[in-house]
């Protein structure tokens, strides 16, 4: 019977091992399929000398000395919505994010937006590649922006390529995302991509290159080194065939004379677009492709003696192929983009009209006012500040300030088709008291994806509305506010014709004398009262009663303000809600929502806190008594509703800290508390969680047969 045991044990001991190996077998196998999440450069860069599926965390900003980070492997790296900012500020080797040396790179973004971006690289390099150098291997993108990049060779003195992307070797795959608005210093060899003669390009899918210049404005967006030996310069996706959709501005060595483009994509002919005025995208009877062609001159000048309209006026000006800037401003016809930076507008009419789509990015500070009561044909008899008869789009992170005239109806602006906002930036839009009012107007539909977007209606005979869409609202980002003043048959701060959609990632604040909405937004429940916020900490939360100040005896009724952007009111003046010669007393603020709120570490969320006092009060933030810059937070009424954003939140340490706002009748100060993210919930799967309950229990088995075996050898 002994030797039994023996045997029992000795049997039992082998499944142990079997059991521990076959564990350890089935996770090794699962690791492959991991996905490892960085939050920092040096995270980065050590995941990817290893290889695999990377995802970002948050945002990831480079630190000083820190070097681009080379590719010799096969690695995707997942925006996941996030940004990678280089952060240089002047051009060094190295300065770029990635340099593809023998590896495959693949850049994508799964994240709904696909906003994830590449930015802040500014490379010494004559090879280009301000943002990702090839110099061998593969480079893929899939999804995402690769903008705000640079490339300069600062010994060479012009010879400047590929501002985003340069290829010196290998092969450069793109079947998405964007490339836009980077810059080569000097020259037109490719402020977006330069591709070298020899290596291989692939564009398919809904590729974006557009809106990529050099340092003297000029546009530089694909460029192609394009020699005697191949006529074939492009070659399109066999995976991802080209879309409609896509846009490819681009630029071929000027020396050639009926190259070719790609092949079998005359259907497609107007995706690509020539960067270069003296030439242009043709196709040719009885051949495959479309071709880069030098135009025919007429009689020996190849400038029309007529200037082509562009269909739109800025500041009053029409926009031609002779007249495509000013001051503060510059059109290019390619992509229908029109930058402001800096504009400044008042006069009689719309301060920008068109009669297309169009695309504005905005930078700096720009203002536009129409002061104009006149009835005008050419914007159906609407005053407006921007008005466009197709689609517009508004990007950028400067400001925009524009207020509509006084004509019947006041837009500040206003669109028949559909608008679109995806802002870093502040707009402003402001109608003036008229029989209707609308501070944004859109007829087919508006959808604010981000932004500082405030909307205001003044009082109207007829109707005010802050911002009104004959078709769906979706606000799916962004801070929002939309206000408006008295209309004598309704007032709304949100009017929609069909739905409204309110994100939980959105903060929008609206009011209206009527009601906040004219309309419940999609899955809320609660009632619409004349306010309604709407947050990504608190979707719809009931809002607070401000304090009344404490009655004055015999109140002396104000005029309405005339103030455009603030509210109109008959209350008491503000000096009597403060200490005042009439005897009220001050009402010190506090806060009276968010104290006592978590961030998460790496969460990507927000938190916000909520001052008693009026906004018209506000003055600053202080977090552990030290001031924030206005880039840390946005501020929106409703009393004052402070949000602090993510990319400050992931700065500051785990702990208590403690915010105070400030406004003029004194300061509201609450705690929050930074924890630490819990890196067993974020941490990449290695194996399938059941398996490995499973082997578990048996080794738990064995082990307990072991110990019986023992117990009952000690009894015998």
């Amino acid at each position: 019977m002994k030797k039994l045991n023996k045997w029992i044990a000795g049997l039992l001991c082998m499944m142990l091992v079997i059991t521990m190996v076959a564990g350890l077998g089935v996770m090794e196998v699962k690791a492959d399929d991991a996905v490892t999440t960085v939050s920092s450069w040096t995270e980065l860069k050590n995941a990817i000398s290893k290889g695999g599926n990377i995802q970002l965390g948050n945002d990831i900003v480079a630190e000083t000395g820190n070097s681009a980070i080379y590719v010799s492997n096969t690695v995707t790296v997942d925006l996941a919505g996030h940004t990678i900012d280089r952060g240089c500020i002047k051009a060094t080797w190295n300065g770029n994010t990635f340099t593809v040396s023998g590896g495959d790179l693949t850049i994508k973004d799964t994240s709904a937006a696909q906003a994830g971006k590449i930015t802040g690289g500014y490379n010494d390099n004559n090879c280009g590649g301000g943002c990702i150098y090839v110099d061998s291997g593969i480079l893929r993108l899939e999804s995402g922006i690769l903008t705000g990049n640079k490339c300069e060779d600062v010994d060479a003195n012009g010879v400047d390529r590929g501002g985003a992307v340069g290829v010196r070797s290998g092969t450069f795959i793109m079947t998405g995302g964007e490339i836009t608005d980077n810059t080569g210093d000097a020259g037109e060899n490719g402020a977006g991509i330069y591709v070298y003669e020899g290596p291989s390009l692939t564009i398919g899918g809904n590729a974006k290159i557009y809106g990529n210049r050099t340092a003297d404005g000029m546009n530089s967006n694909l460029s192609v080194g394009n020699g005697e030996s191949s006529s074939t310069i492009i070659n399109l996706s066999t995976d991802s065939p080209l879309t409609s959709e896509a846009k490819i501005c681009i630029r071929v060595s000027t020396d050639s004379n009926g190259k070719q483009i790609t092949t079998s994509c005359k259907d497609l002919k107007d995706v690509f677009v020539s960067d270069n005025d003296s030439y242009e995208i043709t196709t040719k009877d009885g051949e495959e492709g479309i071709f880069y062609t030098k135009k025919k001159s007429s009689g020996g000048s190849s400038t029309p003696s007529t200037p082509t309209s562009y269909k739109l006026r800025v500041g009053g000006v029409e926009v031609t192929s002779a007249n495509t800037s000013g001051t503060g401003w510059s059109y290019d016809n390619q992509t229908n983009t029109l930058t402001l930076d800096g504009f400044n507008y008042e006069g009689n009419g719309s301060g920008i009209e068109t009669s297309k789509d169009l695309n504005i990015i905005i930078k700096n500070e720009n203002r536009i006012k129409n002061i104009s009561s006149s009835y005008s044909d050419s914007t159906n008899g609407w005053s407006c500040g921007i008005y466009a008869f197709g689609n517009l789009t508004i990007t950028g992170d400067g400001t925009l300030d524009v207020t509509g005239g006084t004509a019947d109806t006041s837009h500040g602006i206003s669109v028949l088709g559909k608008l679109e906002i995806d802002s870093q930036g502040t707009i402003i839009a402001k109608a003036q008291a008229t029989a209707g009012t609308s501070g944004i107007y859109a007829y087919d539909g508006i959808v604010i994806k981000n932004g500082n977007i405030t909307a205001y209606a003044a009082e109207a005979a007829y109707s005010s509305r802050g911002i009104e869409c004959d078709g769906d609202i979706t606000i799916s980002g962004g801070t929002v506010v939309a206000k408006a003043e008295k209309g004598e048959i309704s007032s709304y701060g949100l009017e929609s014709g069909k739905k409204i959609t309110i994100s939980p990632n959105a903060v929008v604040t609206a009011s209206g004398v009527t009601a906040a909405l004219n309309k419940k937004p999609e899955g809320y429940t609660g009632e619409i009262g004349t306010t309604f916020v709407s947050n990504n900490t608190n979707p719809n939360p009931t809002p607070t009663p401000e304090p009344e100040p404490t009655p004055e005896p015999t109140p002396t009724p104000s005029e309405p303000s005339t103030m455009q952007g603030e509210s109109t009111t008959t209350s008491t003046p503000a000096s009597a809600t403060t200490a005042s010669t009439q005897g009220s007393q001050q009402v010190i603020p506090t806060i009276i929502e968010g104290a006592g709120s978590s961030y998460t570490q790496g969460s990507g969320n927000t938190i916000y806190f909520r001052s008693s006092d009026s906004f018209a009060n506000f003055q600053k933030v202080m977090v552990d008594n030290a001031e924030l810059s206005a880039d840390c937070y946005t501020a929106t009424e409703g009393s004052i509703i402070i949000t602090l954003k993510p990319e400050y939140l992931s700065t500051l340490a785990a702990g208590t800290h403690s915010i105070s706002i400030v406004s003029a009748n004194g300061v509201a100060t609450a705690d929050f508390e930074v924890q630490t993210a819990d890196t067993t919930a974020v941490s990449p799967k290695t194996g399938d969680n059941d398996q490995a309950a499973l082997w578990i229990t048996l080794l738990l088995l064995s082990c307990g047969a072991l110990t019986a075996v023992g117990i009952r050898k000690k009894v015998r």
